[in-house]
């Protein structure tokens, strides 16, 4: 006869293995979740600091444009100011070139005598 050796029952152990194995898992899902949470919470505020540079940055890309276009205003004002001062230049010139001529004029003054009929 045949002596058939009777398997041993594993079904505690492995209740208590699930078990385990359950109480790990649920463990780490709640980690994962709370880091998930907190790196969304990150996310956000890091969304929302980008999104608040980027209106700077407009604002400041906008003052930029506006400095830009004064400042060439001011350019063609400034151009326009040099041939200005150019010109005045070239006629104070003039004139002091002919003021020194009429200084250099020898002045010929009526004898008084002459004048009075005395010659």
């Amino acid at each position: 006869m045949t002596h058939k050796q009777r398997e041993p029952d594993w079904s505690a152990w492995n209740n208590w293995c699930d078990s385990r194995i359950d109480a790990r898992r649920s463990f780490d899902r709640e980690v994962l979740v709370e880091l998930v949470a907190e790196l969304k919470a990150l996310i956000e505020d890091q969304d929302e600091k980008m999104k608040a540079q980027a209106d700077n940055i407009g604002a400041l890309d906008t003052k930029l444009r506006q400095l830009a276009s004064v400042n060439d205003l001011r350019s063609v004002e400034d151009r326009h100011t040099g041939d200005q001062l150019a010109e005045h230049q070239v006629a104070i010139a003039e004139l002091r070139r002919l003021v020194n001529a009429e200084q250099a004029k020898v002045i010929d003054l009526p004898n008084v005598m002459q004048r009075r009929g005395l010659n």
